[in-house]
């Protein structure tokens, strides 16, 4: 027992030497690399006072004077010109930084910092690169628009006299183009009623289903309808057919994506109640849901629809029918500028007839 005692002893003892020598090792390290830094500060001090000094007390040589000058003459100016400035500085430090609130307990409130004041700088560096990106020029935009040669004036010159015989000519596009945006409207808007379903959260409980569905319908929004036009062109040829698939593809997205975002917030309780029963999910979709739904479907589906008149209305500048053909040919041919304002008058009856019947249906079926 003794033996082992003094066994603990030795390697206890043995372990203090070799915790003291790591010890003195490390302070040796550090002591050393401060020397080292040390001695670096002192060689970079003399080196400065033994060149760059020389060098500085020359350039002080012919430039303290000027610097004397200047702050002689202009030293007063700068001062008068701060006694202005500086309560206008702190009123933007208030801004920025506003000053603390005492209550009535004598305890001091800081409020929160402002966000505006940074909005209104960032919105002003923006704004003032999108002027030098797009060489925006408000003396140019003024000179061109009272331009009476050139400019806008000119262009409705060319309007006059008008051919008004010509309005027999338009009937049949006009009528084209409603007939493109009702099919593309109602194709896209009964399409969108089960993509509307899959991309609900809180109807369908798979996260891939919805997030394919979501991102599926971002994809298809992020094209304008005009590059839909064009690409179904050069699918279909030239005519109404690949307008109205466009109108289709477009509605379909449109209406998905507003059906979907009113569903998540209606109330699931009579649909949980008929599931429970042991009806099917789609049984109780239609016996719960589709009464409260249908009505929010039919006011989409009708402002969709008021949105495609106007922009079936310049597709056919792609050569995907409609009134938008006829009145591309017009503008481009010199000699049939006089039918330019038949055409507008068509399209604004048409779009005016068309959004004051939505506005009303939608407010009956709402």
């Amino acid at each position: 027992m003794k033996k082992n005692k003094q066994n603990l002893g030795k390697f206890f003892q043995t372990i203090g030497k070799g915790f003291r020598s790591l010890v003195n090792l490390v302070w040796q390290g550090i002591t050393s690399f401060f020397r080292l830094i040390g001695r670096g500060f002192q060689l970079l001090g003399r080196f400065i006072w033994k060149y760059l000094y020389p060098v500085i007390k020359f350039i002080w040589k012919y430039i303290g004077p000027i610097v004397m000058f200047i702050w002689k003459y202009l030293g007063p100016v700068v001062r008068f010109i701060w006694k202005f400035l500086k309560p206008v500085l702190l009123v933007f430090k208030r801004i920025f930084i506003p000053d603390p609130i005492k209550t009535e307990k004598d305890t001091v409130v800081l409020p929160p910092k402002p966000i505006m004041p940074y909005i209104l700088i960032i919105f002003t560096i923006v704004f003032i690169m999108a002027i030098k990106a797009t060489d925006f020029s408000l003396t140019i935009l003024i000179s061109r628009l009272m331009d009476f040669q050139l400019g806008p004036v000119a262009m409705i010159q060319r309007f006059f006299p008008v051919d008004w015989a010509y309005w027999t000519y338009v009937v049949d596009p006009i009528l084209e183009t409603i007939q493109m945006s009702f099919l593309g409207s109602l194709i896209g808007s009964v399409l969108a009623l089960p993509a509307a379903y899959l991309a609900s959260q809180n109807l369908t409980k798979s996260k891939a289903v919805v997030n394919i569905t979501r991102f599926i319908l971002s994809v298809f929004r992020t094209l304008p309808i005009l590059i839909y036009a064009f690409f179904f062109k050069m699918i279909f040829y030239l005519g109404p057919l690949p307008g109205t698939i466009a109108i289709a593809l477009f509605t379909f997205s449109i209406v998905a994506k507003m059906l979907y975002e009113r569903i998540e917030v209606l109330d699931l309780g009579a649909y949980h109640a008929i599931q429970s029963t042991g009806a099917s999910k789609q049984k109780a979709f239609l016996t719960a849901l589709m009464p409260p739904i249908l009505p929010i479907f039919y006011s989409i589906s009708l402002y969709a629809f008021e949105i495609n008149i106007r922009y079936a209305a310049i597709l056919g500048y792609v050569g995907a029918g409609g009134i938008g053909f006829d009145l591309d040919k017009s503008m481009k041919n010199l000699t049939q500028n006089d039918r330019i304002l038949v055409i507008l008058i068509f399209i604004f009856a048409t779009v005016v007839i068309i959004e004051n019947t939505s506005r009303f249906l939608r407010r009956r079926v709402g």
